[in-house]
């Protein structure tokens, strides 16, 4: 991991959080490998509830915790990752 290839990213997803185990694996991913993932139907905070890309923030907010960062830089850093894997996308 830390030879992490730069045109690699890690998706992160709210599911992805939830064991200490994937917590160990955030934390030795540079935060310049991170992405969130927005638009899973399935990986949400219930496996009974549709998931909603409104829940990125919590899903930022454990990041955050575990990386021990501000959410602004979480935000910051992993939004430059989105457009960097998708460069056409609109920036408003």
């Amino acid at each position: 991991i830390n030879n992490t290839d730069a045109s690699l990213f890690l998706s992160v997803c709210f599911s992805l959080i939830l064991t200490e185990q994937r917590h160990q694996l955030i934390r030795q991913i540079p935060l310049e490998h991170i992405c969130q993932e927005t638009d899973s139907p399935v990986l949400g905070l219930d496996k009974h509830v549709r998931n909603e890309p409104s829940n990125i923030v919590q899903s930022c907010r454990y990041i955050t915790d575990i990386k021990g960062l501000s959410p602004q830089t979480a935000q910051l850093v992993t939004t430059q990752n989105a457009y960097r894997l998708f460069p056409k996308a609109d920036r408003h």
